[in-house]
């Protein structure tokens, strides 16, 4: 690859990169954007821009007087791309050929890209609230996961 090319590549990361970043929130973090434009709205404008929800459920888990207690939760899950991981889970050295052999054992697991979005409803059905977390955003990378994603209460 010659210098010119590599420039030109570099030049169009960085000009792609500035245009994401630049567009804000909807491009880095478009799941997030979508719940938060949710806000206020019946539960119902959800199902449009996730589709059906995998879970929908009571929160009970917190304490009374928490603010999502009560609540109903919807659950809806956008899938990504499949992700392969090669992990070392251990190595062996063997002398009894007269010169060390190291040999390295390795797991390779594979699975799914998911972002998790939940809506939190009034009892009157209406969004109040949302958190996101897994793989969302841009790149799958968690940029449009929520702070306290996973916390009670």
């Amino acid at each position: 690859m010659t210098y010119m090319s590599k420039t030109r590549i570099l030049s169009s990361v960085t000009i792609a990169l500035a245009i994401a970043t630049a567009s804000g929130c909807a491009t880095i973090a478009p799941e997030r954007e979508a719940a938060k434009t949710l806000v206020g709205k019946n539960i119902q404008a959800s199902y449009a821009l996730f589709g059906n929800p995998v879970a929908v459920y009571k929160d009970f888990r917190s304490k009374p007087g928490d603010k999502h207690y009560g609540h109903t939760v919807y659950r809806f899950n956008k899938y990504g791309g499949m992700v392969t991981t090669d992990t070392v889970t251990g190595t062996q050295i063997d002398t009894s050929q007269g010169r060390p052999q190291q040999t390295e054992y390795h797991q390779v697991s594979s699975g799914r890209q998911v972002c998790i979005i939940h809506l939190f409803a009034t009892p009157e059905g209406i969004v109040d609230d949302y958190q996101l977390g897994g793989n969302c955003g841009l790149w799958g990378e968690g940029l449009g996961n929520t702070p306290g994603w996973g916390e009670q209460g």
